[in-house]
Formats: structure tokens, C-alpha cells, sequence
């Protein structure tokens, strides 16, 4: 029977001291990271907005294909990063105001960048999270453009700020389900209270 102190447990030793070092390391950055990030967006609102600014501008007058997977890359960081948007619906996400400034941000930015009638806006959040939840391309807006367009056709109130988060949290929820199986209407439909489709 081997003693406690032999060979392959020192090594064993050394092996568990690298992990733990290395886990503390990740542990620390991951901490740094965070209240950095935290800093930030809590932080001066200047600084916060002049970013937000510049990105746009940068998208907007980008002479590179936005639609390529450098931009989509991107575009992916910075709704994680600023609004702690993922790239996917997840059952215990949190629809908070930030969630919602971020549905309004990327949903304008996607709207000036691909929108050819440049004398129109996005009027309500129903309209806004259309074409935020549509693909970052051409053929993405258009499609939820056009759903927009049928929508304006309909019987609807314009929905104001203070239903913001509610109707969010309701098409998450109702993209979830159709995610799941549990859906039963077209992949990028959604409804507002009063039951029109967009």
C-alpha cells in the first residue's frame, strides 16, 4: 500500500494548487468585469450616453457590409454588455427598464440603418421590439417592416412608455412558448392586449 506521501500524490498536490490559483484568477476577472460594467452603466450618465452615441453613428455610417458577421458579432457584445440582452429568450430573464431602453435602442438602430422611408418612425414598443427581435439585415427588417405596416392597418391603440415592460415581458413569454413547442402561431407574430396580431 502506497504511503500518503508518495510521488503521484504530490503530483496530485501541485495539480489541485494550479486549479485552485487559475480558479481564483477567472473568479477575479469575472468579479472585475462585473463591477466595472456595473460602474459603468450606473455610473456617469455622460459617459454612458456619449458611448451609446458613438456606437450608433459608427453602425449608421459604417461603409462596411453591417450585415457581415463582424457587425453581427458585435452588435450581439454590445446589447449583452450595455442592456444585458442575450442572444437568446431565456425562461428566467428579467424585463426590467434596462431590457426595455435596450429593445428601444437596438430596434431604432436596425430601423435608421435599414429603413428607406426616412420620414417615418417607430411609434409604440410593439413596433419597436418588431423589428429589434428581426434579424440585423435587410431582408430581416423588411419583413418585420411589412408586419408593422399591417399592423398600422389594424383597430389598435399606440401603446405609451408605462406598458413598456409589461408588453416586453408578455412577447418574451409568448416567444418562449413558441419556442418550446407549446406556440401556435407564426414564428414572429406577436400580440398586443388586445389581441391583434403584429
Amino acid at each position: 500500500m502506497s504511503s500518503i506521501d508518495s510521488p503521484s500524490s504530490e503530483v496530485y498536490e501541485q495539480q489541485s494548487d494550479v486549479l485552485r490559483e487559475t480558479m481564483w484568477r477567472i473568479k477575479h476577472v469575472l468579479s472585475e468585469r462585473y463591477h466595472s460594467h456595473n460602474n459603468f452603466i450606473n455610473g456617469d450618465k455622460t459617459k454612458l450616453e456619449e458611448y451609446l452615441k458613438d456606437f450608433k453613428q459608427r453602425y449608421l455610417d459604417s461603409e462596411q457590409d453591417v450585415e457581415s458577421q463582424d457587425w453581427l458579432d458585435r452588435l450581439e457584445r454590445f446589447q449583452y454588455a450595455i442592456f444585458g440582452i442575450p442572444t437568446s429568450f431565456e425562461p428566467d430573464m428579467v424585463i426590467d427598464v434596462n431590457y426595455v431602453k435596450g429593445v428601444r435602442f437596438m430596434g431604432e438602430l436596425k430601423f435608421k440603418r435599414f429603413n428607406k422611408d426616412k420620414q417615418d418612425e417607430l411609434k409604440d414598443i410593439v413596433e419597436f421590439f418588431s423589428i429589434f427581435e428581426a434579424e440585423p439585415t435587410q431582408k430581416g427588417f423588411d419583413e418585420a417592416y411589412e408586419k408593422i405596416k399591417q399592423y398600422r392597418l389594424t383597430d389598435h391603440k399606440v401603446f405609451t412608455k408605462n406598458f413598456d415592460i409589461e408588453l416586453v415581458q408578455a412577447f418574451v413569454e409568448n416567444r418562449l412558448q413558441y419556442e418550446v413547442g407549446n406556440g401556435n402561431g407564426n414564428e414572429n407574430e406577436n400580440e398586443n392586449e388586445n389581441g391583434k396580431s403584429l
